[in-house]
């Protein structure tokens, strides 16, 4: 085993300044509370602890704390905006004038006014989605035996051949507990069967009705590309030379242009279309 302990370099610049002393751990917002330190104190803050997912840090958060200082006695001031600290736990720091940091102490910023109540309505709004899919997958129906309590019951008029009510579902009977296929008892004397309920089978989960194609043969020959697919002439130069496909209105020489702009002794690639190898040495304006 290996293991590997990170020290910064801030923590050797001195000693670490001390929170000796702290007005309670519950902050409301827009007050201002009071600490008392060791010595001189550069600046305070609250900073939210990890909450690491996927190798990303979604809770950090950086709350910057103004200060009223009276010697070692000191009132910091919080945020009267929910936005800039949400409610929740958030270490207390303080930094020396050296840039070391003290050792945090925990502080709680909690939910009050509107927002208790909103917070409490979606907490209960959760609770109650949850207990209603848990009731819905685990209610085995008002008159169903233990036995008979795990097969499914259908509640409405969605599932195909139920009536809407709580009349259309079949009592189901302790020997009929065990998995069967949907099928529907004779009719009685001049009445319709009744439906048995039975599990739910999406039929778009099936096999698709086309057949996949086969995949397309690797290419086996060479792909042409045209010379100037980037507005540069390819048949002279290096991969990463341009010369232009086109050269500006007025432009005379040719070789006197591209010498201007950096392009000298090209070397002819393909065709000479701009016929700037004048001696036929395979050199474009070495001339």
């Amino acid at each position: 085993m290996r293991i590997s302990v990170y020290s910064p370099p801030y923590l050797f610049k001195g000693g670490r300044p001390q929170i000796l002393s702290m007005a309670g751990s519950q902050w409301a917002y827009g007050t201002t509370k009071q600490i008392t330190v060791d010595g001189p104190i550069l600046k305070a803050a609250l900073i939210r602890p990890e909450a690491v997912t996927h190798s990303s840090d979604p809770n950090q958060r950086y709350v910057d704390l103004p200060m009223t200082v009276t010697g070692t006695t000191i009132g910091l001031n919080l945020t009267s905006n929910p936005n800039l600290a949400p409610p929740g736990w958030y270490m207390l720091y303080v930094v020396g004038t050296n840039g070391v940091p003290s050792v945090a102490q925990w502080v709680q910023v909690p939910v009050t006014g509107p927002r208790r109540g909103l917070l409490v309505l979606a907490v209960l709004g959760v609770l109650g989605v949850g207990a209603a899919g848990i009731w819905f997958v685990a209610a085995p129906g008002e008159h169903a035996s233990p036995v008979a309590a795990a097969a499914p019951r259908p509640t409405d008029s969605t599932w195909p051949g139920l009536a809407a009510g709580p009349s259309a579902a079949a009592p189901v009977t302790p020997s009929a507990a065990a998995p069967a296929e949907t099928s529907a008892p004779a009719a009685g004397a001049g009445g319709p069967a009744e439906p048995v309920a039975a599990p739910f089978v999406q039929n778009y989960a099936g096999q698709p009705g086309v057949k996949p194609l086969k995949p397309l043969p690797s290419p086996t020959g060479t792909h042409y590309v045209r010379p100037n697919v980037d507005g540069c002439d390819h048949n002279y130069g290096g991969i990463t030379q341009c010369v232009p496909w086109t050269f500006p209105a007025g432009t005379t020489d040719k070789c006197a242009w591209l010498a201007g702009h950096g392009f000298k002794n090209l070397k002819v690639a393909a065709t000479d279309r701009q016929r700037l190898d004048r001696d036929g040495n395979g050199i474009a304006c070495d001339d």
